[in-house]
């Protein structure tokens, strides 16, 4: 494949008219391959790149961050991001799903949702569950920080774990 056919497969090449000749055409037939040469050496480098990414979980690219030295980013939640999520969007348990306690929000969710819709129906006894719905959510203001420190830990030790797996000698 040369310079003149990439992404034209299958056309003719035509015949260069007027003082379009010169738009493409190289002066001298070296630097043609000078080209070809840095396209054929940055496809090669695309493809290992790509081959990399492909195969590499974010455990394993943290454990080879550590060991060359770069800072590892290990997926810690915010205090104050689980904080803004309970306060804007506590009717739909956000919180719990950022502090990765999705049974919990889903159950939390459920919980507030039915009530409410059982107590807005006329069912006058839905408001005992109601009230336990939002006594639970405001419980989550004591709760969001164990919960952040639980699952920082649990991330932690996960990244040292897979670090300490990569430097295992292979057999």
């Amino acid at each position: 494949m040369t310079g003149a056919t990439f992404g034209r497969k299958g056309m003719a090449v035509a015949a260069p008219i007027g003082r379009r000749a010169q738009f493409g055409t190289s002066a001298a037939p070296g630097a043609r391959d000078e080209v070809e040469e840095r396209r054929e050496a940055f496809l090669a480098a695309e493809r290992m790149r790509a081959s990399e990414s492909a195969e590499a979980d974010p455990i394993a690219s943290a454990a080879r961050a550590k060991e060359a030295g770069l800072p590892v980013f290990a997926g810690r939640k915010s205090v104050a991001t689980a904080y803004s999520l309970w306060f804007f969007l506590w009717m739909i348990s956000a919180h719990r799903f950022y502090l990765k306690a999705p049974i919990t929000g889903i159950a939390q969710t459920v919980l507030w949702y039915g009530s409410l819709m059982f107590w807005m129906a006329g069912y006058k006894p839905a408001v005992y569950p109601l009230v336990a719905g939002l006594t639970w959510i405001a419980a989550d203001l004591i709760l969001i920080p164990g919960m952040q420190r639980a699952i920082n830990d649990k991330l932690e030790a996960k990244a040292e774990a897979s670090m300490w797996e990569a430097k295992a000698p292979q057999d």
